[in-house]
C-alpha cells in the first residue's frame, strides 16, 4: 500500500456546494504486491453493509472494488477520518500510514449565517498529529515542529485529527499567547457554539476536534512534553479576515442546525438499555467473529427507530479503552469522564475503569450490522470488537462492488458476507 498519511479527501463539489443528498463512487486499488486491505470511513453516518462501508470487504493485489458512499441530505458537515479496517493488519497498515483526513463541507445552513462566522469557518489550518513513525514521538502534517503562520488576533478554524495506533490518547496544550476555544468534537457541532475557552485538549486515538484559534503572539503546542508546533506570527497580514469571528454580536454563542440522527435524546424514553463490557480481547466476553453478532437482553436484535442507553465498562486490568462505534455517534448523558463534555455527541468514548459512563444512541436512517472496537488496535486485533444487527429500517444495496478481479481470484472478489442474526446464533 502507498503511505497516505496527512492526505485529505474533501467532499464537496466546489467551496460553495452541498455535498448532502449525493452518491459517491469510491474506488479502491489495491497496488500491494502481497497485502489485502480495505477502508473505513471514519465518524460518517453512512451505511455499514451492501456496497457502502462494510469491514469485512477486502482487496486483494491487484482487485479494484467499489465503495458506495451515500451522504444523507442532512449529514452535518465536520472533520472525519479514512484507514485502512482490514481486521488482523490494522495496526500494521495504519502504522505504515493507511489513514488521512475526511472534510464533509459545512453545508447551506449550520445554524446561522452571520457572515462573519461564515467567514472564520472558512478561515482554516489543518492538524493531523500522528506517532507512527516514532512510538515516543509526535508529527504534525508529517513534520517535527510543523509551524503556522498566523495573522495577529484574528480567528482561525483549526481542524485536529489524532491517530494513534498505539495508545487510548494524548493532551495537547496551546500557549496562553492563544484562546483556544472548541466548536466541534469527532466531526460534530457542539450544541452551543464556541465551547468555553480551554487550551488544553484531550483526543483519544483517532479523535478529532475542531477549534477556534486565536493568537496575540508567537506560541508553541505541546504534548508528551514536548513541542510539536509552532505558532508565528506573520509580520504583514496575509489575506486578512479582520472581522472573522466565531461569536455572534461580539461574544455570544450560537445553536447548532441539528439533523435527526444528532437530536438530544437526554430527556426521551429509552426503547433499549443494554451494557458493554469492554475486555483487551473481547466484548461482553465474546472475541471477534464477525459472522456472530452481539445481542441485545433475551438474545434479541437491535430495533430501527429506537433510543437506546449504554453503560460502558472497562471489565479486567487492561485501562482505559477508547471505544468507537460506526454510523451512530454517542451522546454523553452520564459521566463518561472530564475528557468528554455532557450532553454531546462523539463517535469514539475514552471508556475508563471504575468511572461511570451512560451514552445513548439513536438509531435513524440507517440499518443493518453496526460494528465496534475498542481504537487501541493491538486489542481490537486480538478481539476487543463485533457488531450488532439493528433491524426494521432501510437497507443498503449489494451491488455494484466490484470493478475488477486479480488473475488470482479465479473471477471473484468481494464476495458479500453472511451473517447471523440473534435469533439464529448457534
Amino acid at each position: 500500500m502507498e503511505d497516505s498519511r496527512n492526505d485529505r479527501v474533501c467532499m464537496s463539489r466546489s467551496n460553495k456546494s452541498n455535498s448532502r443528498g449525493r452518491r459517491y463512487g469510491l474506488f479502491v486499488r489495491n497496488s500491494a504486491m502481497h497485502d489485502t486491505t480495505n477502508l473505513h470511513l471514519h465518524g460518517l453516518h453512512i451505511a455499514g453493509s451492501g456496497n457502502a462501508d462494510d469491514v469485512t470487504r477486502y482487496a486483494r493485489p491487484g482487485d479494484s472494488i467499489l465503495y458506495n458512499v451515500t451522504i444523507p441530505e442532512d449529514h452535518m458537515g465536520g472533520t472525519f477520518l479514512y484507514h485502512s479496517h482490514y481486521h488482523d493488519h490494522v495496526q500494521e497498515q495504519v502504522s505504515g500510514g493507511a489513514f488521512g483526513m475526511i472534510i464533509l463541507d459545512d453545508g447551506d445552513y449550520i445554524g446561522t449565517d452571520n457572515p462573519n462566522i461564515l467567514d472564520f469557518l472558512r478561515n482554516e489550518k489543518v492538524m493531523i498529529i500522528d506517532n507512527l513513525r516514532d512510538s515516543m514521538h509526535l508529527t504534525v502534517n508529517g513534520i517535527q515542529n510543523e509551524t503556522f503562520h498566523l495573522n495577529k488576533d484574528e480567528w482561525y478554524r483549526v481542524r485536529i485529527l489524532h491517530v494513534n495506533a498505539l495508545s487510548e490518547g494524548t493532551q495537547f496544550e496551546f500557549g496562553d499567547e492563544c484562546d483556544v476555544n472548541p466548536i466541534a468534537n469527532d466531526g460534530i457541532f457542539l450544541f452551543n457554539v464556541p465551547g468555553d475557552k480551554s487550551n488544553k485538549l484531550f483526543l483519544s486515538s483517532s479523535s478529532r476536534v475542531d477549534i477556534a484559534l486565536r493568537c496575540r503572539d508567537s506560541s508553541k503546542i505541546k504534548a508528551l512534553g514536548s513541542t510539536i508546533a509552532l505558532i508565528e506570527m506573520n509580520q504583514n497580514a496575509i489575506d486578512p479576515k479582520a472581522n472573522a469571528t466565531v461569536f455572534e454580536n461580539g461574544s455570544q454563542k450560537w445553536l447548532s442546525k441539528r439533523p435527526a440522527y444528532l437530536q438530544d435524546s437526554s430527556k426521551e424514553t429509552v426503547d433499549q438499555n443494554w451494557t458493554i463490557n469492554i475486555y483487551k480481547g473481547s466484548l461482553n466476553g465474546q472475541p471477534c467473529d464477525m459472522k456472530r453478532p452481539l445481542c441485545h437482553n433475551e438474545n434479541k436484535d437491535f430495533s430501527y427507530a429506537t433510543i437506546n442507553e449504554w453503560d460502558l465498562n472497562v471489565a479486567d486490568d487492561s485501562g482505559r479503552h477508547p471505544l468507537h462505534v460506526h454510523i451512530f455517534p454517542m451522546q454523553v448523558v452520564d459521566g463518561c469522564g472530564e475528557e468528554h463534555k455532557l450532553g454531546e455527541f462523539y463517535d469514539t468514548i475514552l471508556v475508563s475503569p471504575d468511572v461511570p459512563c451512560k451514552v445513548r444512541l439513536r438509531f435513524v436512517d440507517l440499518s443493518g450490522p453496526v460494528v465496534m472496537h475498542c481504537h487501541i488496535l493491538e486489542h481490537e486485533e486480538r478481539g476487543a470488537m463485533g457488531f450488532i444487527n439493528v433491524i426494521g429500517g432501510p437497507l443498503q444495496p449489494i451491488e455494484p462492488r466490484v470493478l475488477h478481479c486479480s488473475d488470482a481470484a479465479d473471477g471473484s472478489c468481494d464476495e458479500p458476507k453472511y451473517r447471523q442474526y440473534c435469533n439464529n446464533v448457534r
